[in-house]
């Protein structure tokens, strides 16, 4: 007989856009339960259920629900969702990864409330995807999601105490389809097709020569511009294939609940001495690493800044957060992607499609969930007059525009400006190699992502795109392309990360 016994959760406070339930099992599973809410995501009633000691597998079950989701058949033929994955360890040992089961028939929702999802794993099983299956708007409540965890496979043994976390990302779904590289416009190195100066029109994922030959893909010579050479191979990911992208940047409660579940060798790897400067308030306080904006040490309080987006990132900090998750690097293909989607390119736009940026100034309600720059018509940080970033998706209001809420083309938020976006470039040998190949959850023993093909803690193949909260706004133009090959592997206060999950 299984035994279920309810305990205490193990923190108090949540974070902004992922999600984090804890509970206990030992094989008799004890689970803790309790309700827990991000920004606009709120997953609820977790238990295990339907254990099977034969076949050792038991499932997560759990409710989820958000605001402001949507699911487009008409126009911008697109959706958002919701990337699930979660950790397990002994109770005294380390966190491992958890890999569901690749079988659809082991995914299902008990009710969907009258809004019909989808449930599928990913390409690798380290994670699943939940979104809405039909076209629509409004709000999500899912009930009962089952996620099937063969636990076997993950070598649990049936007599072993352990502790689960199950984590959620926003996500969003950019769509197959041909897009331009580079505006025409005056970005430093911006692509555009050879002999004709115009914006290049990427139409597969098939490989891509980089020369100055008429038709073929090129760029003018810079700084960190890249190297003007190679093929592009067909396994670089391209943008052309759909992929799923996070809808705001790393932020500082994602990255410090990342933290939590290293080892003493891995957070000492991945926690920076100059974290809380520069709007980054994250704290190491009793052992755990949180958020304290108002510097009184008591942890992730509603003022203590969880919402904005995480800077002082290396590249190699990025990456391992990328791993941990089962997700990858953005390259920068799909950044001017999943910007411009299959929009015609506009010379020097902005992510929102427009010419038009309006530089935030000021602060309110700092630090809180409900932080908001202002002019109220601003829809960018850049420029320095605002001393760090801010809350991801701040730009946002009732009835915003793309430009007016800083959205990209498939309502991907803070592409321009904030925080720079670290991209794997095509401008050297290094960054041509990287496939489409995602994390498996583990680092190595220093807290290292170790995946061979991703550029490495030297950050050579990596890049910059996208502006930051303190250069001026050129920097912040979809393709323009300064530092795109830049390889600085250190940590800056203008340094974030986003990652994708590239389908197969």
């Amino acid at each position: 007989m299984v035994a279920l016994k309810f305990l205490r959760n193990e923190k108090h406070s949540f974070l902004s856009m992922l999600l984090r339930k804890y509970y206990f099992l030992a094989f008799a599973f004890v689970i803790s339960l309790c309700s827990v809410q991000a920004n606009n995501i709120q997953v609820q009633q977790a238990k295990l259920v339907e254990l099977d000691t034969i076949s050792k597998s038991v499932y997560i079950q759990f409710d989820i629900s958000w605001d402001n989701s949507w699911r487009s058949a008409l126009g911008v033929a697109n959706y958002d969702g919701a990337w699930i994955f979660a950790k397990y360890k002994p109770v005294n040992g380390n966190w491992k990864h958890i890999t569901f089961s690749t079988n659809l028939a082991d995914y299902s929702i008990l009710n969907d409330n009258g809004v019909a999802a989808t449930i599928e794993p990913s390409s690798t099983a380290k994670a699943a995807l939940i979104y809405r299956t039909n076209s629509g708007d409004g709000t999500n409540n899912w009930q009962g999601i089952k996620l099937k965890w063969n636990y076997s496979y993950d070598d649990v043994p049936i007599n072993q105490e352990i502790v689960i976390q199950v984590f959620a990302i926003e996500m969003v779904y950019i769509p197959q389809g041909a897009f331009f590289l580079g505006s025409g416009g005056t970005g430093v190195s911006e692509f555009y097709t050879a002999g004709s100066n115009s914006p290049y029109l990427v139409q597969n994922e098939n490989a891509i020569t980089v020369s100055s030959a008429n038709g073929n893909l090129y760029y003018n010579s810079s700084t960190y511009g890249g190297d003007r050479q190679g093929i592009v191979p067909a396994l670089f990911p391209k943008g052309y294939k759909a992929f799923w992208c996070m809808k705001y940047e790393i932020t500082l409660e994602q990255y410090s609940d990342f933290l939590n579940t290293l080892t003493i060798n891995q957070k000492a790897t991945r926690f920076a001495n100059n974290f809380n400067n520069k709007r980054n308030f994250i704290k190491l306080v009793n052992g755990v690493y949180g958020c304290d904006a108002n510097n009184n040490s008591i942890l992730n309080e509603a003022d203590d800044g969880q919402n904005i987006a995480c800077n002082y990132l290396s590249w190699a900090d990025g990456a391992a957060y990328a791993d941990w998750a089962g997700l990858r690097a953005m390259t920068e293909f799909e950044y001017e992607k999943a910007c411009r989607g299959t929009a015609a390119a506009v010379p020097d736009e902005f992510a929102w499609g427009t010419t038009t940026i309006i530089q935030a100034t000021d602060i309110t309600n700092q630090n809180l969930s409900t932080e908001v720059v202002s002019p109220d018509n601003a829809n960018c940080v850049f420029g320095e007059i605002l001393q760090g970033p801010v809350r991801v998706g701040n730009f946002a209001r009732e009835n915003s525009s793309k430009e007016s809420a800083g959205a990209s083309f498939y309502g991907v938020m803070d592409l321009t400006g904030n925080l720079w976006e670290r991209t794997v470039t095509i401008g050297n040998t290094k960054g041509r190699s990287f496939t489409n190949v995602h994390g498996n959850g583990s680092l190595d023993v220093n807290g290292n992502a170790d995946i061979n093909k991703w550029p490495g803690i030297g950050a050579t193949g990596s890049g910059f795109r996208g502006g930051d909260w303190k250069y001026n706004s050129s920097y912040c133009k979809v393709s323009d392309r300064i530092i795109s090959t830049n390889t600085s592997g250190g940590r800056n206060a203008g340094f974030g990360f986003r990652c994708v999950y590239g389908l197969p």
